[in-house]
């Protein structure tokens, strides 16, 4: 196992006709895995911070860029209902089957929108939020295409909050052990260790960075094996 470099290898989630028992059975695991690892943490702190740096602003619009089944926004909607300022969400997938799933999971929080959509589209592009969150995403992308999609997102003005793994030998070894202790299904045991291979270390960040020619931005490592990127 060579992990001095990030795969280019594709993850089974990313086919976007996936849909049935096994999509939602692996959504349903990932919420699990962002609930006991403190995934919603590493997110909702990062929201903190930049909603911190700009306390005049009272209208706030994030879009959760590959949203998966909707539990982070869902998660975002609970922590920052009652705050003096107001917060849209949405959420954007290119799986019309993990929308459904989202929506119907997002029925006691009907204030969320969700939208099919692809990131490299031109809808998208031409798309404006106050707020990008990539989360556990960019990692099924090659670094070309995270440059145009950071770039394009940064040209907007918008901030970039980015959650994504650590590619390490020990954290790929403990989801190994930790997703058959917990017997997750096929797709998650997979995607999960091929997804720690197409990760990033902090070198990684810090290139990708300077070839977008970004400059004013933060890298904070979070538990479990998190890299959380904030581009202002």
């Amino acid at each position: 196992m060579n992990l001095a470099y990030r795969s280019n290898e594709k993850e089974i989630l990313d086919d976007f006709d996936l849909q049935g028992n096994e999509l939602s059975e692996n959504l349903r695991e990932l919420k699990s895995v962002n609930t006991y690892l403190g995934g919603y943490s590493v997110v909702m702190n990062g929201l903190k911070a930049i909603f911190k740096q700009k306390p005049e602003q009272q209208n706030w619009h994030v879009v959760d860029v590959g949203c998966g089944g909707g539990d982070t926004l869902r998660e975002a909607y609970h922590v920052f209902k009652n705050q003096s300022f107001k917060i849209k969400l949405t959420g954007v997938d290119a799986n019309s089957h993990a929308i459904a799933f989202s929506r119907q999971e997002s029925l006691v929080t009907p204030d969320i929108e969700y939208k099919i959509q692809n990131i490299f589209s031109k809808e998208f592009e031409e798309s404006k939020a106050d707020i990008y969150l990539f989360n556990l995403f960019l990692h099924h992308f090659e670094d070309d295409e995270i440059l145009r999609i950071i770039k394009n997102c940064n040209a907007q003005g918008a901030v970039i909050l980015i959650n994504d793994l650590q590619r390490s030998s020990l954290a790929y070894h403990l989801f190994r052990l930790t997703s058959k202790l917990l017997r997750f299904s096929r797709i998650s045991r997979h995607d999960g260790l091929l997804s720690i291979k197409k990760a990033f270390t902090r070198a990684d960040w810090k290139r990708i960075m300077e070839r977008a020619e970004i400059k004013t931005y933060t890298i904070e490592w979070c538990w479990a094996f998190r890299y959380r990127v904030i581009v202002y």
